[in-house]
């Protein structure tokens, strides 16, 4: 289920317990070109309702269809913060987005938030990984050639 105004990236709560709500992810789909480049990055913000003692996301690939997936790589953790209430942001690079594979790809982030009190929040942000379009071969161009008739 993705939030309002997420589209195209998907937004799903696996468990709701910790004061912590996604507010935004940006950009909403990644490109492969640049991913392939290292120059991806992914902009994940959150609201903490109440003080969290952490908030950590795993980073990952995936592709296939929702029956058949795989997941490629290893994950990458980085932490993005705890502390009091309020509004946070934390950068997050798309390392193994360009992963070469067939059918439909996407990046996740897996992120974990924890409460003071032990109460735990696990929300799956999935981003589609668009491939470089496949550009049409050039038409060969006839040229003309004329005869002179003696």
């Amino acid at each position: 289920m993705a939030a309002l105004g997420m589209q195209p990236a998907q937004v799903e709560y696996l468990a709701n317990d910790a004061p912590f709500v996604v507010f935004d992810v940006s950009p909403r789909s990644l490109s492969a070109e640049d991913a392939a480049r290292g120059v991806s990055q992914v902009s994940l913000s959150y609201v903490a309702v109440d003080a969290l003692s952490r908030v950590e996301v795993s980073t990952f690939t995936r592709s296939g269809m929702a029956g058949a997936v795989q997941v490629h790589g290893l994950p990458v953790r980085i932490d993005c913060g705890g502390g009091v209430a309020g509004y946070r942001q934390c950068t997050v690079p798309a390392i193994g987005a360009a992963a070469r594979t067939s059918g439909d790809l996407q990046f996740g982030l897996r992120v974990e938030a924890e409460g003071l009190d032990g109460e735990r929040s696990v929300v799956l942000v999935m981003l589609p990984v668009q491939r470089p379009m496949a550009t049409a071969p050039a038409k060969r161009t006839a040229t003309a050639t004329t005869r002179r008739h003696p």
